[in-house]
């Protein structure tokens, strides 16, 4: 059974999601939990530290979504991309809030919160930097920024689970079963994340002059 803070957090993250920071409304949390103001701020004292919390959680489900799962270790290189990219997708399909709230609050987030996503994957981006690097060297894929690629995945996959299927239906003969398409999306980006692995120039692989040099 759930308890009180974990069942405020979850009325949190759907309120902020849908209205925003500076919309979303303390007494509406409150009422939705069932809770008085004094119980809500005493887990959270503010509106502020509510929010921080929330956003907490959801950088930490975002990191988990950019990491590439246990037990692929002994996967071929570009099959662990494939795993990324479908894990990373599944988590934001599953996870509307939370593509919602890294896509309308990012300007909200405190810097303190951004330090610990970074110190949580900037360890795991050194090793995919390695692991592109060594692919690069052995001629299986160009040379390409691991930031670069991380960014990208996440750029196709939230624009598949949340903007794709918005203008979908506005098209007059539109995929009604939103698995297939779904699906389907994820299929275009994983074959696209192998095209710029293997052909993009350079510059669009988030490559400096200093890193075509060497």
């Amino acid at each position: 059974m759930k308890n009180k803070k974990e069942e405020i957090l979850q009325a949190a993250e759907e309120e902020f999601a849908r209205n925003g920071y500076e919309g979303a409304n303390i007494s509406r949390i409150a009422k939705k939990v069932g809770v008085t103001h004094v119980l809500l701020y005493y887990h959270f004292q503010d509106k502020e530290n509510l929010f921080r919390e929330v956003l907490q959680r959801k950088i930490e489900q975002f990191i988990q979504s950019v990491l590439v799962p246990e037990g692929t270790e002994n996967l071929h290189f570009m099959e662990n991309i494939d795993m990324l990219i479908i894990q990373n997708f599944n988590i934001f399909a599953n996870n509307i809030m939370l593509v919602r709230l890294l896509v309308n609050e990012t300007g909200q987030i405190p810097a303190s919160l951004y330090d610990i996503a970074h110190k949580q994957y900037s360890a795991y981006l050194e090793r995919l930097q390695r692991a592109l690097d060594r692919e690069a060297a052995a001629g299986n894929t160009v040379p390409f920024n691991a930031e670069r690629l991380i960014l990208t995945i996440c750029s196709l996959n939230i624009m598949a689970v949340l903007v794709m299927p918005a203008i979908e239906n506005l098209l007059p003969e539109a995929e009604q079963d939103r698995t297939k398409v779904q699906q389907r999306r994820l299929e275009e980006n994983i074959r696209y994340i192998h095209s710029i692995l293997t052909t993009l120039p350079p510059a669009e692989r988030g490559l400096t002059d200093n890193d075509k040099a060497n």
